[in-house]
Parts: structure tokens; C-alpha cells; sequence
């Protein structure tokens, strides 16, 4: 899914103690700038996030409300699952193409939740 979306070979996900899961480009063990995305849960309401990183954008993904902001908020593309749960997306590079990365990605993990 990720090499559809992006374009990139990115190596297996690699869950933390933390509850976040990290894919980077080929096999790097650190960012080293050439791709990677962080996918994660919150438990916040998406207002709290539209008003702490202000400058972003209101988006739709699978039907839920979402934000993206690349400039802030580490990169971030915020969906609302409903009852104060975030489904979280943070990319590194950020470029013109990124939101729509973003958005594409963020749909094809809500539909397996």
C-alpha cells in the first residue's frame, strides 16, 4: 500500500512502546530525510488540534472530518474516528504532493480499522 501510494520502497512498520508505528524508506533504522511516515492514535478532540496548529486545511477522508497541516504539528494529517479518537499520519519530506499522500493512506488504513 505504501509503495502505491508514495512511490517509495519502504521497509516493514516498526512498532514502539508508545503506540506508534514507523515506516521509513528502504532499510534506514532513523529518518534520514528520504521518506518516512508515522501513523498513530490520539485520544483529543480534532478541535483541540485545528486550534493548536492553526494554518492547516479541513479535509474529508472516508467520509470523516479531518485536517491536514504540513507545516505544523509534525507534518500531520489528523482524522476524526468519533468519540474524541484521532487517527494520525505524519510524513517527512513534506512537498506539494504530501496532503494527497496523506489523504490516501489515511483511507486505505481507516478501511481496515
Amino acid at each position: 500500500d505504501l509503495k502505491t501510494a508514495t512511490g517509495a520502497d519502504y521497509g516493514a512498520g516498526v512498532p514502539d512502546s508508545y503506540g506508534l508505528c514507523t515506516w521509513r524508506v528502504g532499510a534506514a533504522t532513523v529518518n534520514d530525510g528520504k521518506g518516512q511516515i508515522v501513523a498513530s492514535y490520539g485520544d483529543q478532540p480534532l478541535s483541540l488540534i485545528k486550534s493548536s496548529y492553526t494554518g492547516g486545511v479541513d479535509v474529508t477522508v472516508s467520509g470523516h472530518a479531518g485536517y491536514w497541516n504540513g507545516q505544523q504539528g509534525l507534518q500531520s494529517l489528523w482524522v476524526d474516528l468519533g468519540g474524541g479518537r484521532l487517527f494520525i499520519l505524519s510524513l517527512d519530506p513534506v512537498d506539494d504532493g504530501t496532503q494527497a499522500i496523506a489523504q490516501r493512506l489515511a483511507e486505505v488504513a481507516i478501511a481496515k480499522i
